[in-house]
């Protein structure tokens, strides 16, 4: 594919993992505040569109890693066989697209885990997680053995200075005017949204795959 239709590419995959997200957010905060914060997520995202301007897959990881969102269970039901299905497939998808999808896939498991501990290391162990990380890394071995190292060769800064600078990098506060603007304009009252159950497991899952350098 030409570098141009890999752009393309990657810009589709940043709309579906927006889409996915707003999704989330709308079932358990609403239409307007899922919407807006959205917006501010998007536009504050340098990094994720100077990746896909560069064609590279990252907005393909950020769709997958939106998906495991979406599909996250409420405590530890699942709603039907096949969700636990498209659950599992959605971690799969989300190892094989970067082998970084790994961590964050261990790091959801061991967050459920720690979480439904009470009840049980038998009924707490998180199986979709374990299930796609026990498909998928017997595959990255064995890629690993056949791989060429004539990429990825370059210097990179890897000290705190460089990840504080890639994080903080990405702020532009001129653009938070824009849903400042529109949640003046689309605030109303009414009954609050009822959240979901899981949704404290799904925050604490974001935050620690936010943190993770």
């Amino acid at each position: 594919m030409s570098i141009d239709a890999l752009r393309v590419e990657s810009a589709m995959w940043i709309s579906i993992g927006s889409i996915l997200v707003f999704l989330k957010c709308a079932k358990a905060f609403g239409s307007y505040p899922a919407f807006l914060g959205c917006t501010i997520v998007l536009l504050q995202s340098n990094l994720l569109i100077e990746q896909a301007l560069e064609a590279r897959h990252y907005g393909m990881f950020f769709a997958c890693s939106a998906w495991v969102l979406l599909l996250f269970p409420r405590d530890r039901k699942f709603n039907s066989k096949m969700h636990i299905t498209l659950y599992f497939l959605a971690h799969l998808a989300l190892i094989f697209t970067h082998y970084i999808g790994i961590i964050f896939s261990v790091l959801t498991g061991i967050t459920r885990f720690w979480h439904h501990r009470k009840k049980g290391v038998a009924k707490s162990l998180p199986i979709p997680e374990i299930s796609a990380c026990i498909l998928g890394l017997p595959i990255y071995l064995l890629l690993l053995r056949s791989q060429s190292s004539h990429l990825n060769l370059w210097k990179k800064n890897n000290n705190l200075s460089a990840l504080l600078e890639n994080s903080f990098d990405s702020l532009f506060p001129l653009t938070l005017i824009i849903p400042v603007l529109l949640s003046v304009l689309f605030v109303k009252s009414g009954k609050k949204t009822s959240s979901p159950s899981d949704l404290p497991l799904l925050i604490m899952v974001s935050i620690i795959w936010f943190l993770t350098p």
